[in-house]
């Protein structure tokens, strides 16, 4: 992929809304955006840190597009990419590693608490504001196996 960026990027997570349009991002808090199929690549500003990762993204539409990544990041615009907002949970010690959202406000993330020695965590939202709730934790789920048996 020609970025135009240069070669220390990396490049972790990428979303194409049709054979068009999509976006990509990865460390330096860096998103990539194309409207003409990967031709050719704008930069959009994130507003993340210049030290964190971004290690995946989703479009919803042509407007609203979600990115994740170290820190608890998460980030998200309603127009494109022209502004990028930080959204609810901001906590240093979660990294999310992937995200799906079936709508502007109804969504998932995964990722892994760095403060409880790495488990696993999946946080879900369903309102406007989104505001993230733990639906389980490495901690219930061990437990939920074990009352299977």
């Amino acid at each position: 992929m020609n970025s135009g960026l240069g070669a220390r990027y990396s490049w972790l997570g990428v979303s194409f809304l049709d054979p068009l349009i999509g976006w990509v991002v990865g460390n330096y808090g860096t998103i990539i955006h194309t409207t003409n199929g990967g031709l050719s690549w704008a930069k959009q500003e994130s507003g993340v840190s210049f030290e964190l990762t971004l290690r995946a993204v989703q479009c919803v539409s042509e407007l609203e597009v979600f990115a994740v990544g170290e820190s608890a990041t998460v980030v998200h615009t309603a127009d494109g990419g022209v502004t990028w907002r930080p959204q609810e949970p901001r906590t240093s010690s979660m990294d999310f590693n992937a995200l799906h959202f079936q709508s502007a406000v109804v969504g998932w993330l995964v990722g892994f608490q760095n403060l409880d020695n790495g488990l696993g965590r999946i946080l879900h939202t369903s309102n406007g504001e989104l505001a993230f709730t733990q639906v389980v934790g490495q901690k219930e789920m061990r437990t939920h196996q074990n009352t299977k048996a």
